[in-house]
């Protein structure tokens, strides 16, 4: 059980409404998602380890393509 950004960041979601910002939660691993649909990804407080084939697409849309990256976390135990 992850964090959510509607509970333990709803502040932080509810300044990106305020501002006119759309936040969309994603449910699906990052190979799924054409990020031509998108300006930024914010990884919020993410619990989990990426697969090799997630973090090669997210690097070749942030370094290629221009995608915004913003992680947000609090903490990480690899143990």
């Amino acid at each position: 059980n992850g964090d959510h950004i509607h509970t333990n960041f709803m502040d932080f979601y509810n300044y990106l409404r305020s501002e006119g910002y759309f936040v969309e939660v994603m449910g699906t691993d990052w190979t799924c998602v054409d990020a031509s649909n998108y300006a930024a990804l914010l990884l919020v407080d993410p619990e989990e380890a990426y697969f090799e084939s997630e973090i090669a697409k997210l690097a070749a849309d942030v370094y290629t393509r221009g995608l915004s990256l913003l992680v947000v976390a609090e903490w990480q135990n690899v143990a």
